[in-house]
């Protein structure tokens, strides 16, 4: 009789710990939207910023385009002032944690462009051109600096002040 009793107390105990969810909590700062993710066990807090065709990840912009897109020879304008190269980006991107590299070897840029979030923190709007002579495209980066301010107000992996790597 004792044996059941043990056997239910033991698996009562151990659900706190079964099927561990994370809090989520999902905010919008003007057409951003950013979910945070914050683990019960650890306490930490993971962070996904979205607009559309841009995610930020531990405080670097990816400016998606289609996966085969060749994005290697981009060029970008920030407002108004630029051109500049993404390529002379890469130390900052892999300095934050970042692959500079997707894992397909006929297209290795992945259709992405990679920026530190710092560089478009004041700026309203960016336009990327893939190619020499091809038409840009321009993305609305406007509140950058607002929504991360938010992902360092909950402590977001990447995001706190000083933080080099997640």
């Amino acid at each position: 009789m004792m044996k059941p009793l043990f056997i239910a107390a033991s698996i009562l105990a151990l659900l706190p710990w079964i099927g561990r969810d994370p809090d989520v909590s999902t905010h919008r700062v003007g057409h951003w939207t950013l979910t945070a993710s914050t683990d019960r066990f650890s306490k930490s807090t993971d962070c996904k910023i979205i607009n559309k065709d841009i995610s930020i990840i531990n405080g670097v912009a990816l400016f998606h385009f289609a996966k085969t897109t060749d994005t290697s020879q981009a060029i970008y304008k920030i407002d108004e002032e630029g051109p500049f190269s993404a390529a002379d980006d890469e130390l900052a991107v892999a300095h934050a944690g970042l692959s500079l590299y997707s894992d397909d070897l006929t297209n290795t840029s992945g259709g992405v462009v990679r920026l530190p979030a710092s560089k478009i923190s004041n700026a309203h709007r960016l336009r990327i051109e893939l190619a020499p002579h091809t038409k840009p495209r321009t993305f609305d980066v406007s509140g950058v600096k607002d929504v991360i301010e938010l992902a360092r107000q909950f402590e977001c992996k990447g995001y706190l002040s000083g933080a080099k790597r997640p």
